[in-house]
């Protein structure tokens, strides 16, 4: 049983009503898939469902990956653990969004959050922990199995992923959305905008310019053919 902590911690953003139904689902199932367009909060909802897993006891270590290219990785100055960081940085922004930077660096130093590249998860074992599994779009359905197979005891794992932004020809998505309705599994596609308004209407605009321009081209055809 999880520790109960005296005071409620204080986190620096709020989760709306469909990121909450999320958490409570990592709560009480070991696998969860979020799915979602970009700026639906799927990673920040993850990060700090994660923290709130550590902080109340329910697991001792947070592990984060995702997929990387490491083609540039050999470009960049510094530390493996430094190059990294690059490529972990859009998950450590959610981190100190969340919650305090300095405190969350120090969870880094600790080794409470630690960063585990996906090729070198063969022979892991993930006890007592959380792994946040980000952009997993761009996973293939083998190595989707080979991070499930690494789950152990006491422990959970968070895949956030957009059907909307795949990457790669082999995607897992087709696959994953076969879990919709797995009893083991909490699923859920969030449909939050949690970014700049402009974006979406700028997106908007442009499709809304394109089905113009398509049916001019189609009412054009249909005078002709006649």
């Amino acid at each position: 049983m999880a520790k109960q902590l005296k005071n409620e911690i204080k986190y620096n953003i709020q989760l709306t009503e469909e990121q909450k139904a999320v958490k409570a689902g990592v709560f009480d199932k070991d696998v969860t898939i979020i799915l979602g367009d970009f700026g639906s909060g799927k990673t920040q909802t993850a990060t700090l469902t994660a923290l709130d897993l550590l902080f109340k006891k329910h697991i001792s270590k947070i592990y984060i990956t995702r997929p990387i290219d490491f083609r540039p990785t050999g470009y960049l100055t510094g530390t493996a653990k430094e190059k990294l960081y690059f490529h972990t940085y859009p998950m450590m922004q959610n981190f100190y969004s969340a919650y305090k930077k300095d405190l969350v660096d120090k969870l880094v130093e600790e080794g409470k959050i630690e960063v585990v590249p996906i090729d070198y998860l063969k022979g892991y074992t993930i006890d007592n922990a959380v792994m946040l599994i980000d952009e997993f779009e761009d996973i293939s359905f083998a190595d989707f199995r080979l991070i499930l197979s690494r789950l152990g005891k006491d422990s959970k794992m968070i895949f956030t992923g957009s059907k909307e932004q795949i990457g790669v020809k082999n995607s897992c998505i087709p696959d994953i959305l076969l879990l919709e309705d797995c009893p083991d599994v909490n699923f859920h596609v969030l449909s939050g905008r949690h970014r700049n308004d402009a974006i979406f209407k700028i997106f908007d605009y442009i499709d809304a310019k394109k089905n113009a321009i398509k049916e001019e081209i189609d009412t054009k055809k249909k005078v002709v053919s006649q």
